[in-house]
């Protein structure tokens, strides 16, 4: 076995999960469906030469994104003001005005939107349905993948957020969404962040889709790879997120070292048994309170908490703000996802917050909802 980015047989085991849901985000109409899920392994390593971490187990075949299928954080507030502050930064550091932003693998364009009256906004996502999604104003967005043998379109800025992570070779396409760009454009490019996940131990952003985990050190060599020239590589949103910039056609940057993060990866490894423990005590202890205890979140972290954790059983309600969300049931376990509204028809004893940037923003909300639980952070 060697490493799908470097090609290096030096790799060290990380984690070990089995049986988990295929697709997280998926939405299920009932709970016998939900828990029929499709399932599979999930095995990571992690590259002591170019520092990338991967699922070795992972099977492409088993991955087919049909029905109901949600990942948009635009419900939240706090996401919202951050994705608007980052379409201003972009359209005034590259000087977008009036010139052509291409995003691949663009969801339902909510992101892409917030170009749309300063810029020509045009996305690609195979999963779009035009049926099911209405189209923001000024925004085009065509339902297959990019082809830049077919296409015409050339981006002055190509971004491509969350799908790098997906995907089996993420060089081919980095290489892709170069040829996307015109003469002078320029690359943005999101994933979730190895390094954070890895450091603050966070167990429950280990899903099934991510074939692989992107450090600093293996987004920045795959870069390198693809023939690209990083401007700049940094965390953001709370650094959960990796963001890289870049350009083609330039002498790419020497890649990181992967060093420092060998030490968080052996911490992270330990991490995982103790995290499930740690909380599989904690609900075994508020069931025999008799506490009401709700998950907030149903999200890839909420569902991985809940398929992860045995005695997540006891978890009452799932609430999420999104509204596609509500009534639906949740991949692997069954649990059907309410409203703040709905959940808050019962007390609250215990709330599980499963990503600690909208502790604040779920504290104000249950307050207004007449509800004032003990909040948890799931890290």
């Amino acid at each position: 076995m060697s490493c799908p980015l470097c090609g290096a047989q030096a790799l060290r085991p990380c984690a070990e999960l089995r049986d988990v849901p295929v697709l997280v985000n998926a939405l299920y109409s009932d709970a016998e469906a939900a828990r029929s899920c499709g399932r599979g392994d999930i095995t990571l390593e992690f590259c002591q030469s170019c520092g990338h971490v991967f699922n070795s187990s992972f099977d492409p075949n088993k991955i087919e994104y049909l029905g109901d299928y949600e990942t948009s954080l635009h419900a939240s507030a706090r996401f919202c003001d951050w994705a608007a502050a980052l379409a201003t930064r972009l359209i005034q550091e590259h000087e977008l005005e009036n010139r052509c932003v291409l995003e691949i693998g663009c969801g339902r364009g909510e992101f892409l939107a917030l170009f749309a009256k300063r810029c020509i906004a045009v996305g690609f996502d195979q999963s779009f349905d035009p049926k099911r999604v209405q189209i923001e104003s000024g925004v085009s967005i065509h339902s297959r993948y990019f082809d830049p043998d077919q296409d015409q379109e050339r981006g002055s800025l190509v971004i491509s957020r969350h799908v790098l992570e997906h995907l089996a070779d993420p060089v081919g396409f980095l290489k892709l969404l170069g040829r996307a760009c015109s003469d002078d454009g320029a690359l943005y490019v999101e994933v979730p962040n190895g390094a954070w996940l890895m450091q603050e131990g966070s167990i429950w952003d280990l899903i099934y889709e991510h074939v692989s985990i992107f450090t600093p050190a293996s987004l920045s060599f795959a870069f390198a790879q693809a023939g690209l020239c990083q401007t700049s590589l940094a965390p953001s949103y709370g650094e959960q997120f990796l963001a890289i910039e870049g350009r083609h056609g330039q002498a790419p940057l020497p890649p990181l070292s992967p060093a420092p993060w060998l030490a968080a990866q052996e911490r992270f490894s330990a991490a995982l048994e103790q995290r499930i423990a740690q909380f599989s005590r904690l609900l075994a202890k508020a069931q025999r309170q008799d506490q009401r205890i709700a998950l907030w979140g149903a999200g890839s972290k909420g569902v991985s908490f809940l398929n992860f954790v045995p005695e997540a059983e006891s978890v009452a309600c799932v609430i999420d703000k999104n509204p596609r969300k509500h009534g639906a049931h949740v991949a692997g376990t069954g649990q059907r996802i309410l409203s703040p509204e709905e959940a808050s028809k019962e007390p609250l004893d215990l709330v599980l917050v499963m990503n600690p940037l909208y502790q604040a923003e779920i504290q104000s909300e249950l307050a207004q909802l007449g509800q004032s639980p003990e909040l948890l952070s799931s890290l």
